[in-house]
């Protein structure tokens, strides 16, 4: 999953310089995308937590819905 993650972000950066001349800015600064990919890869843990979190969140809601469902 995180490989695609990966190639989502790389493909992003790779649409920078088409982004900025479609502003009229004619800048065609990018961003480094080995340094996005080094950060993320760095901050996989928190992204991993965070992600497991939503789910779990995700997973009360639904048990309680179905709970509730199941006692009326």
């Amino acid at each position: 999953m995180f490989k695609k993650l990966k190639g989502a972000l790389l493909g992003l950066v790779a649409m920078g310089p088409v982004a900025a001349f479609a502003q009229g800015t004619g800048s065609t600064t990018t961003i480094d995308p080995t340094s996005i990919v080094a950060t993320l890869t760095a901050n996989e843990p928190a992204i991993v937590a965070v992600g497991s979190a939503v789910i779990g969140v995700v997973a009360l809601i639904a048990s309680i819905r179905f709970v509730r469902r199941a006692v009326v």
